[in-house]
């Protein structure tokens, strides 16, 4: 995803050495690490919302090619309903 080399993070740690003290630097990480976890979190649920939203079109889609007869909302009889 991101084409960061070895020089480029130690870079990146020096900078961030410089900016956030170093008893500050657990807070910091685990604070990033949350962060980054309700990201994934959100993208995960937005996925599956995705998912479940197609797999209902691709439903009606295959009801409505159906003939009349072979409908799944047409309503069948249940067994109370049948004459005996």
């Amino acid at each position: 995803m991101f084409d960061i080399g070895g020089w480029e993070v130690l870079i990146i740690l020096l900078v961030a050495l410089m900016v956030v003290k170093p008893r500050d630097i657990p807070s910091a990480l685990a604070s990033i690490a949350r962060g980054l976890g309700r990201i994934r979190y959100e993208i995960d649920n937005w996925q599956q919302q995705m998912q479940f939203s197609w797999e209902q079109k691709q439903e009606r889609n295959a009801t409505k090619d159906m003939p009349p007869d072979d409908r799944l909302d047409k309503e069948q009889p249940t067994q109370h309903d049948r004459p005996t």
